[in-house]
């Protein structure tokens, strides 16, 4: 007999939707509600599902769309609730707000870029029952369709599927793909701030320095594109640079160029350490190198543009 599974909120942002494309976003609701058909009748309460816009960028009529166009029937066993939120709120603050409407105990935050692979939402809900497990991540990773993006996964620093199952203690997360206990997440929001991403890492070590153990089931796994096209491209690794340029003195960021040649060197360890793992040609190798090249040369860029003018990425290049 299946366990009982504990009823979660879901909580996606619609920010990353428009930013990757509307048929992904689609793709991975329609996955996302394929399993939690299949997880309903093991739960005691209806699930959640909450997701975050702007109002001034995407209407309630259009998402209400894509959740028909993913096969959503009006009489889905779960509630569904959009959450507008203003114009100038941040990455965390859709996700922070989502949590505001919600009412279960776990509450799980996948953006609508990521496609889940099968059995994800049961492999992140099994924990829980374990009344000592607070956090669980997934494993997120970049989706390897295509030379460009498997030149991303070699350098970016998302890491490779996991091959293996099960839990793991783990130092970091991402805000993409992770589950906490209630509480839990009302003591740790998610950071907030004149930033785009931010504290990703630092909010997880926030949470396992108060002494809250963080665990990753490796077999809950979502795939993540790599920043598509030119525009989008650049736009991301101007707004990487401008947030270590906010958060420089607070964290600890060495200064531009020291935190360049950091990056490239990490860069192409990870090439390195990947390559065999994925297969990868020398001329996957070789775009991976020159991909790695240019964002972080742009992330140098953002950085510098951060401390001289800390308005202008905000402003005229935003994600």
């Amino acid at each position: 007999m299946d366990p009982r599974l504990p009823s979660p909120a879901i909580i996606m942002e619609w920010g990353n939707a428009l930013a990757y494309g509307v048929n992904r976003a689609e793709r991975g609701l329609s996955e996302l509600l394929r399993q939690l058909r299949q997880c309903v009748g093991a739960m005691d309460e209806l699930p959640e599902l909450i997701i975050t816009f702007d109002p001034t960028r995407v209407s309630q009529d259009a998402i209400f769309g894509s959740l028909s166009a993913s096969g959503c029937p009006s009489d889905l066993p779960m509630r569904v609730m959009l959450h507008p939120v203003s114009p100038d709120t941040s990455y965390a603050g859709y996700h922070n707000k989502g949590f505001s409407r919600t009412s279960r105990d776990i509450v799980l935050f996948f953006d609508s870029d990521v496609i889940p692979e099968p059995d994800w939402l049961r492999q992140m809900l099994l924990p829980f029952l374990n009344p000592r497990i607070f956090v669980v991540s997934g494993n997120t990773y970049i989706d390897r369709e295509g030379l460009y993006a498997r030149a991303f996964a070699l350098f970016w620093y998302f890491p490779l599927r996991r091959r293996e199952e099960g839990l793991r203690p783990a130092n970091y997360f991402f805000p993409n793909n992770v589950a906490f206990r209630r509480d839990i997440f009302a003591q740790f929001p998610f950071p907030e701030g004149a930033y785009f991403r931010g504290k990703a890492y630092e909010h997880a070590r926030a949470i396992w320095q108060a002494g809250v153990p963080v665990l990753e089931q490796m077999a809950a796994r979502g795939a993540h594109p790599p920043p598509i096209g030119v525009g989008y491209f650049a736009r991301y690794a101007l707004c990487r640079g401008h947030d270590i340029a906010v958060l420089e003195s607070e964290l600890g960021y060495p200064p531009p160029l020291a935190n360049f040649v950091k990056n490239l060197r990490r860069a192409i360890t990870r090439i390195k350490r990947r390559r065999q793992e994925l297969g990868a040609d020398w001329g996957t190798v070789a775009v991976s190198a020159g991909l790695a090249a240019l964002y972080y040369c742009l992330v140098l860029a953002g950085q510098l543009l951060g401390r001289t003018y800390p308005k202008l990425v905000q402003r005229y290049f935003p994600i």
